[in-house]
């Protein structure tokens, strides 16, 4: 009896067999000769689907003693290369950067021959160095309308980033004075999100970047006086010495995949049915859940008079 092992050699010697007895007829039609060559045949490489581009890298941020020294050798390389094309005769040499203080030593015997002609050239080459560095300085200077540009292009690359969300409780805000001021703000910031005018309690949310969230809420939280700015047109209750407390508190803050709302606008609601309905079209329900049942802390001083 045969093993495994020597009845596969003898299947192996069986084709090999086979092989040799194919009849030159049959090896012309299963090879073709004319197309054989001594050509080495390289295909292209196609690159796989699911092969993942090259992401751009991320630009390094260095530390301000890092961006100095940067500094410092790039300028040293300019001087290096102003010096070289000096000695090769490229460029004429530099005058002399004459002060009051040391044209005597630098000028020498002509300083000495006729002082008061020379203070003179001394003081009108400072003068000129001076004009010609404020002159430099207004070239380089931004437009209003290249200025608006950058602070516009900061803004809305701040929002690229992360949409920073903020949440608001104030007590009043029936004043006409106060709505203008977070509305212009809003629109100023360039914020989305809507202010909820409701008996009691109103809810402002607003929607943006970082810097600009952080703006909105220094006028919320401190520049707005609202006790002060609420009483202002009520003669009679202010001669009575009986203003009616009103105070801004910051429900809750966070950051969102997406906005929810597009622009910025005042609604007013009278029912608590019709404040759920609106959040509701915008998916941020919540939102009333989180001002409606704010409690406010009696013991410690809202943030508005902090």
């Amino acid at each position: 009896d045969k093993t495994e092992g020597q009845v596969k050699e003898d299947k192996i010697d069986d084709e090999e067999e086979e092989l040799r007895t194919i009849s030159e007829s049959e090896w012309k039609r299963l090879v073709k000769e004319e197309k054989i060559n001594h050509y080495v045949e390289h295909p292209i490489p196609i690159k796989p689907p699911n092969q993942p581009t090259n992401t751009p890298s991320l630009p390094l941020m260095l530390t301000k003693e890092e961006r100095k020294k940067l500094r410092k050798r790039r300028r040293m390389e300019m001087h290096r290369e102003r010096q070289q094309r000096v000695l090769l005769g490229l460029d004429p040499p530099p005058p002399p950067k004459v002060r009051l203080a040391n044209f005597m030593q630098v000028l020498g015997k002509e300083a000495v021959a006729d002082p008061t002609q020379i203070e003179k050239e001394v003081r009108k080459q400072v003068e000129q160095r001076i004009e010609n560095h404020e002159r430099r300085n207004q070239e380089r200077k931004l437009t209003p309308e290249q200025k608006k540009q950058k602070k516009l292009k900061k803004m809305f690359e701040d929002a690229s980033r992360q949409i920073n969300v903020a949440l608001f409780r104030v007590d009043d805000l029936t004043h006409p004075k106060l709505r203008y001021k977070v509305d212009i703000n809003a629109q100023q910031n360039y914020l989305s999100g809507c202010v909820v005018l409701f008996p009691d309690t109103n809810l402002v949310v607003v929607e943006g970047g970082a810097k600009s969230i952080n703006r909105f809420k220094k006028l919320m939280l401190r520049r707005i006086k609202w006790t002060e700015e609420s009483a202002e047109g009520t003669t009679e209750e202010a001669d009575a010495g009986k203003k009616k407390e009103n105070h801004c508190y910051l429900v809750w803050e966070g950051n969102v995949i997406r906005p929810n709302f597009k622009g910025f606008r005042f609604e007013q609601c009278v029912t608590e049915a019709s404040v759920r309905k609106f959040m509701k079209e915008r998916g941020v329900e919540h939102y009333w859940d989180f001002v409606h049942n704010f409690k406010i802390d009696q013991d410690a001083p809202p943030v508005s008079q902090l």
